[in-house]
């Protein structure tokens, strides 16, 4: 899934009755995972001017154990049962929200599956369905996530009177849906 995908609906699943302090910590455990991956693109490609083809067909292999870690369901479900023991609702909302995005992401990688049951396996799920991969179902698979962020999205709005926040809700559908109609129609 895309990043902003999973900001929308982490929110919109967890964040029912919370102030938005709390919030906080569920939107950075929704992005948290796709950091280190994003840091990593941004630097050799942008910064670096590194190819894709050196990006994604040598460099990634090298970096992936990082991503993994933060991809990985054991790792964020110790830590929301370490966070409920510590009785600190703001981490364990941040571990639910990063456990959330991997059960959200587990489903929708093919052969750029993440081990996400690492440390405890080295083993990858390799889906048949992609957000992303045109060989795997992706405009359908892209569809479904536009239709999750639209509906969480309007379940967000509902719960707020904050005008900046729904003009922000609008602005990521605006953009969800004029990417999905540049990458997938």
């Amino acid at each position: 899934m895309n990043t902003p995908s999973h900001l929308v609906l982490n929110l919109a699943a967890l964040g029912r009755q919370r102030s938005a302090r709390l919030g906080w910590y569920i939107a950075i455990g929704a992005v948290l995972p796709d950091l280190p991956l994003l840091a990593f693109y941004a630097y050799l490609r942008l910064w670096a001017g590194v190819p894709e083809q050196t990006i994604w067909g040598e460099l990634y292999a090298r970096w992936a154990v990082l991503f993994d870690v933060v991809h990985s369901i054991p790792l964020a479900l110790f830590g929301v049962l370490i966070a409920l023991w510590l009785r600190r609702a703001g981490l364990t909302l941040l571990c639910a929200s990063m456990l959330l995005h991997d059960l959200c992401d587990l489903p929708v990688h093919t052969f750029d599956a993440h081990r996400h049951f690492y440390p405890f396996s080295d083993y990858r799920f390799v889906s048949p369905v992609s957000y992303w991969d045109p060989h795997a179902h992706d405009t359908a698979a892209a569809f479904v996530e536009l239709l999750a962020v639209m509906i969480s999205s309007l379940i967000l709005a509902r719960r707020t009177t904050n005008a900046a926040a729904r003009a922000a809700l609008l602005g990521l559908n605006v953009v969800a849906v004029s990417y999905y109609l540049r990458f997938y129609v």
